[in-house]
């Protein structure tokens, strides 16, 4: 089977709507598909799934493409990773003609290497080496079983991974692209050192990075953590969800790595970690993939609040209902279970306030309620607070249950919220002006040319779509127009690479492009290729594009005339 004919078999056997029904709630609206999307923050849904072109858009972000694009984006995976993924689903077998898997090749590479640096540092911990380091793990009460299961280990100082990596025949260049050596002065040094180490492992089951925590002393950071590198992202990676992710739709997000372990241990299975790192979006719209629900567990210490607060704004924006659990006597989840048992920890767990419940605690923790202007203004800020709810029905409970306990006014506190609300979404549709605005003036960074050359790119994108569609109409054109006839370089590159498809199949789908196009520029194909209209009679209007075109190409650009070029230019064309 040749590489294109593999493409198109593997999109037959991958529609949009099955595999990205994976990851997105759809609805179907007519000929298509809606829902949330994905890749960035909404609550009105703008992300749309088309199954006659087996491809997806977003209105809102701009993301497009193929399912090849989709499962690249939402796994964080290369392109010949993303096919074997759809490959591996459809049970076909990749063609090894045409078919460049160098970045796969070293992916490959640096998941053997961190697996067997993680062999090795759970040696280095059951060895001599590795006393100080258990007598570490017994102080906090963690068992043997719950060390295999996570696969902890500890690595001493030295050069010992590096010796036995090199064993293992690796290559330099590649145990430096995993980041756990470095180069320096004297050649390579291992990064991590003195440490108990614990393997992050992603959803697939390969280990991606390591965290590594002291054990002793306070002469170097509590946690060190993997750099980036081309298999681990700490942005896009949370610690435990490969275990979390099959434990229910309820979701518990700590803070440290031991938190995490502990409350595994303890049978709270669904507990994940962020990988020294804040929570990001990127986080969350993992998290909203697998729960309905998170439950906030953040340290009790102004820096975890304030972490819970940012974390709340996060989740909410990707969809997620929110609920925190706020431990007494500023305890973190896994001391809590030590001092008090899981029993205790269930029963606050079963108790987590709603994240609204928890954001007037912390704003009334600001005012002294004693004073009647400091409790004036605690209202006033709640009600700004209640405001940004969107739900009138909430708010007005939330409102009733204020008035209740300060003995005020309900009717006054429902007036500060509507005031308030007015004036949240009068900023809203201003900034919201703003920013479509600022599109509008900054330049395609796609296809730079085309706000000069509007008509012709307009007609050129007219001719894609009708071709796209249409692939029997490339012999009509044969002789009278080429590539060459383009005006923007970007819609010639999408013209030729449809044509070489449609010489090569017949005819051609998205998958096409995705190869050659990175994800911002597939994102402006299927846009292309999804338009409205052009179907009545295509032949004759594939001609109008092309006199457009041809008629624009053989115009100078305007930027590049003389005053006197202009005016005989507007003459030429009736203008007096």
């Amino acid at each position: 089977m040749t590489w294109d004919i593999f493409l198109q078999e593997l999109n037959s056997r991958n529609t949009a709507e099955q595999v990205i029904g994976g990851y997105v709630n759809l609805k179907r609206r007519g000929g298509t598909f809606v829902g949330l999307c994905p890749f960035h923050s909404e609550k009105t849904p703008s992300f749309t799934v088309y199954p006659d072109t087996n491809s997806y858009y977003c209105f809102g972000c701009g993301s497009g493409g193929d399912t090849i694009t989709f499962i690249k984006n939402a796994e964080n995976l290369d392109y010949m990773e993303a096919v074997r993924l759809l490959a591996e689903r459809a049970g076909l077998q990749v063609p090894t003609e045409g078919a460049d898997d160098s970045i796969y090749k070293l992916k490959k590479t640096v998941y053997e290497i961190n697996k067997e640096a993680a062999r090795y540092f759970h040696s280095c911990l059951l060895g001599d080496s590795g006393g100080a380091a258990r007598a570490y793990i017994r102080g906090r009460r963690l068992s043997m079983a719950t060390v295999r299961h996570f696969g902890l280990g500890f690595v001493p100082k030295g050069k010992g991974l590096l010796e036995h990596l090199r064993h293992m025949g690796f290559a330099e260049s590649d145990i430096l692209q995993s980041e756990l050596a470095r180069k320096g002065e004297y050649g390579l040094y291992e990064f991590f050192f003195d440490r108990v180490m614990f393997p992050i492992i992603d959803l697939r089951g390969n280990v991606v990075g390591f965290s590594g925590r002291r054990i002793d002393g306070e002469k170097d950071r509590k946690y060190v953590n993997s750099a980036d590198t081309v298999v681990f992202k700490k942005s896009r990676t949370l610690y435990g969800l490969n275990f979390a992710k099959n434990e229910g739709s309820t979701i518990i997000l700590v803070e440290g790595n031991l938190d995490m372990i502990s409350l595994h241990q303890a049978g709270f299975k669904s507990a994940v970690a962020t990988c020294g790192t804040a929570l990001t979006s990127d986080h969350a719209r993992l998290l909203a993939t697998y729960a309905k629900e998170v439950v906030v567990s953040m340290d009790a210490d102004e820096a975890g609040q304030k972490a819970a607060l940012r974390a709340l704004d996060i989740l909410n924006a990707a969809g997620i209902n929110v609920r925190v659990l706020q431990i007494p006597q500023g305890k973190d989840p896994d001391d809590y279970i030590k001092s008090h048992g899981p029993e205790r920890f269930k029963a606050l767990l079963e108790g987590a306030g709603s994240d609204m419940e928890f954001r007037l605690h912390k704003l009334a923790a600001g005012y002294d309620l004693q004073d009647p202007q400091g409790l004036a203004g605690f209202l006033k800020s709640a009600a700004a607070v209640l405001a940004k709810i969107g739900d009138r029905i909430t708010a007005d409970l939330y409102a009733g249950r204020l008035a209740e306990k300060f003995s005020v006014g309900k009717e006054a506190l429902l007036y500060e919220i509507n005031k308030a609300a007015k004036s949240s979404e009068f900023k809203r549709k201003k900034e919201e002006t703003r920013k479509i605005t600022g599109q509008n003036a900054r330049p395609d960074r796609v296809n730079p040319e085309r706000r000069a050359r509007l008509s012709a790119a307009s007609a050129e994108e007219q001719l894609i779509f009708i071709l796209f569609r249409h692939p029997d109409l490339f012999k009509k054109l044969d002789g009278a127009f080429d590539e060459n006839s383009f005006v923007t370089d970007f819609n010639r590159r999408v013209f030729r690479t449809l044509k070489e498809a449609v010489n090569l199949a017949a005819n051609a789908d998205l998958s096409c492009f995705s190869r050659e196009f990175s994800a911002e520029e597939m994102g402006k194909i299927t846009q292309i290729v999804n338009r409205e209209g052009g179907e009545k009679n295509v032949q004759r209007e594939l001609f109008d594009c092309v006199n457009v075109i041809n008629r624009e190409k053989s115009m100078p650009d305007a930027d590049d005339m003389t005053d006197e070029d202009l005016a005989a230019m507007f003459q030429s064309l009736g203008g007096g």
